[in-house]
């Protein structure tokens, strides 16, 4: 279905990064058919009908959002030139798009203080092209707005919240719609907290429009001179009926309610794995969500139980992060290890998460930090709690099941040009985990015994297509489970950050879906583990992996504060 609506695009004046300067005369020095201005989400979990962007603006005023997913709809819409000029003045100049260097950036945030971070591998790359004043210019960053930052990181986000914003306009049918929801919210806000400052379009967040008239807006303002943020979710339901989700959160952290689940193997003798989640959203929104926060919990809580039940025999608390307010278009859900310990980057197999250590029993190397972080979009995806999911709907457990897997262990460090996650080049010994130890082509694993990255033979096959043309599992219990062959991985001719490298093939899979594989559907997804996943986890270095875990008792217990 297309939508064909008009609107305007407001040009923020409230915030530095969109203020008014002077005219500026920018020229768009490509065809017509290209655009001047797009943006994109790649990376994700999802199947997309068309590789074009998400956001083109061209240099006629044409806005076009084509359906990207199946559960999304097309959009278009015009802007004047006047808004259009103004838009490239936020991107070009107040924002100094030409100037983002991305290995200087990388470097900055590699020298930022404190562990390193390895993002959770299904938060999105963005992509922002521009072309205008006869320059051309491709940004691609991934897990924009998650993570350590500096001045040019937040730029970018600053440019990627506008072009969001115009999005998140024509979800809605336009500017006079917007404003329509804009007046509700302040209603709300006015109610709730009298006297609070008032919501502009400037604050428009995000929104969405499902295909059975359900969806969202969310307005959230910063209010420095009071040290809070204040948000508004409006929730609309498929009958018409609409809810509000107003917070006010001091911009300090503060802690938040835990709940634990865990799981006791059928064999009463084996020990147990525990998860313990921390709820992080608003009230009223994600896992917080007044009619089905309880669900998602309980969800969440299950698949939590289901992963501990392939783990037999360890012990120890996982603390994991849990981020349910997620909006970023194309992220379905994500999670991943923390690493916090002191020897991580040291050369060697063992640069494993936090999340790894504690499972194997290791101590915890920030009892004062989560393990792990977990996070999910329920604003843009409708999901099947249960064991029985729609067609149209996505599969929670199994999907949840997947990024669990993930923070455990299954995911790799080695970056596209074959450095490590520490920033050591390849040639050179590094810091590995446990997974990029298999990872290797046709004579086998790439790393050798002193722990040094052929980068050649990397450089050959990271970006080599399916099959044995493409990276390979080259463990030998991985292999056992593939009958004697290695096990290839997800290697697409063009680099994905967070889908390469750290999943199965699906183009090589092609007969038969597999818990691991780097896209899934809508509908009933896979819940259990394949003999070669099983054998993988076991080269990675959990043992004590099975693939037969009987019916996992699900235990709750108190949560901390």
């Amino acid at each position: 279905m297309i939508r064909l609506v008009s609107f305007f695009v407001f040009v923020m004046i409230a915030q530095v990064a969109f203020a008014q300067g002077p005219a500026v005369n920018y020229v768009y020095s490509g065809p017509a058919d290209e655009p001047v201005i797009s943006l994109d989400y790649q990376g994700s979990r999802l199947k997309r009908l068309t590789t074009e962007p998400t956001l083109s603006i061209y240099a006629d005023g044409r806005v076009v959002m084509p359906q990207i997913y199946a559960h999304m709809h097309a959009y278009s819409g015009t802007i004047s030139q006047a808004e259009l000029q103004s838009l490239l003045n936020l991107i070009i100049d107040k924002n100094n798009f030409f100037g983002f260097d991305n290995n200087r950036v990388r470097a900055q945030v590699d020298a930022l203080p404190g562990p390193r971070t390895m993002l959770p591998g299904h938060l999105a790359t963005t992509v922002i092209k521009v072309n205008a004043n006869y320059t051309r210019k491709t940004v691609r960053y991934f897990g924009l707005g998650h993570g350590e930052s500096v001045q040019a990181t937040e730029q970018l986000l600053a440019i990627r919240n506008r072009l969001d914003q115009i999005m998140s306009v024509l979800r809605l049918g336009g500017q006079a719609a917007a404003s329509g929801w804009l007046d509700l919210a302040n209603i709300q806000l006015e109610n709730k907290y009298p006297g609070t400052p008032q919501l502009d379009l400037d604050n428009l967040q995000s929104a969405a429009v499902h295909d059975d008239g359900s969806g969202y807006v969310r307005f959230t303002r910063v209010l420095p001179e009071q040290n809070r943020s204040v948000s508004v979710t409006i929730s609309m339901a498929a009958n018409g009926k609409s809810q509000a989700a107003i917070t006010r959160d001091d911009l300090l952290p503060g802690k938040t309610v835990q709940r634990t689940s865990s799981s006791a193997h059928p064999n009463a003798t084996q020990a147990q794995l525990t998860f313990v989640f921390s709820y992080t959203d608003p009230a009223g929104v994600g896992f917080n969500d007044a009619t089905l926060g309880e669900a998602r919990r309980t969800a969440l809580d299950q698949t939590a139980a289901l992963l501990a039940s392939y783990f037999p025999g360890y012990t120890g608390t996982v603390h994991m992060s849990v981020n349910g307010a997620e909006t970023t278009d194309g992220v379905l859900a994500a999670a991943g290890s923390n690493f916090n310990s002191a020897t991580s980057c040291d050369p060697g197999f063992a640069g494993r998460g936090d999340v790894g250590i504690v499972v194997l029993g290791g101590a915890d190397p920030a009892t004062d930090q989560p393990d792990g972080t977990v996070t999910v979009n329920f604003e843009d995806q409708t999901w099947g709690l249960g064991d029985t999911v729609a067609a149209n709907d996505f599969d929670f457990k199994s999907t949840l099941l997947h990024e669990l897997m993930h923070a455990m262990g299954f995911s790799n460090s080695v970056n596209q040009d074959g450095s490590s996650s520490c920033s050591q080049a390849a040639g050179t010994p590094g810091a590995w985990t446990g997974y990029d130890e298999w990872l290797g082509d046709n004579a086998g694993p790439v790393i050798d015994a002193s722990f040094v990255l052929d980068g050649t033979r990397w450089g050959n096959i990271v970006t080599g297509g399916a099959g044995t043309a493409g990276v390979q599992w080259q463990g030998p219990q991985g292999k056992a489970g593939n009958g004697g062959q290695p096990v290839p991985l997800y290697s697409p001719t063009v680099f994905s950050a967070g889908s390469s490298i750290a999943h199965l093939d699906d183009d090589f899979f092609t007969s038969a879906n597999y818990l691991m594989e780097a896209a899934t559907d809508s509908g009933l997804g896979v819940r259990t583990l394949s003999d070669f996943e099983v054998g993988m986890m076991k080269d990675i270095g959990f043992a004590n992996t099975t693939n037969n875990p009987g019916n996992p008792d699900l235990v709750f217990a108190n949560g901390f504060e």
